[in-house]
């Protein structure tokens, strides 16, 4: 996961959702790196750091900055729209900042990467 959060919470939504056994330690936050989204420094460090190039990442993102900075990072970017917090219009959004695909919910992406992988 490469978030704009910090390493605290990070911890915290993994935990909390028991989702730490898919994840383990690959947990990185803008705040390991000079610069946040939209700049591709997260998404770099994180493929950097389990040792898989750019271009064999998948980036699942729900902000407009995120698709960029994943686009910048050379990596395949899927618009994600299954969260609460997103409003009508966000897709659009979503497509105009670069998104390859847009996915509804979870089943939506896992239909996703048996199609592209």
């Amino acid at each position: 996961m490469a978030s704009s959060s910090g390493h605290e919470w990070l911890d915290h939504c993994v935990d909390k959702f028991g989702l730490r056994q898919y994840f383990g330690k690959n947990l990185f936050s803008a705040t390991d790196v000079p610069n946040g989204k939209p700049a591709p420094d997260i998404f770099l460090y994180a493929a950097g750091r389990m040792g898989f190039s750019p271009s064999a990442c998948l980036v699942l993102e729900d902000s407009p900055s995120g698709i960029m900075g994943a686009l910048a990072a050379g990596k395949t970017a899927v618009g994600f729209l299954g969260g609460s917090h997103i409003l009508n219009g966000h897709a659009e959004q979503l497509r105009s900042a670069g998104a390859s695909h847009l996915a509804n919910n979870f089943a939506e992406v896992a239909q996703l990467l048996t199609c592209l992988w």
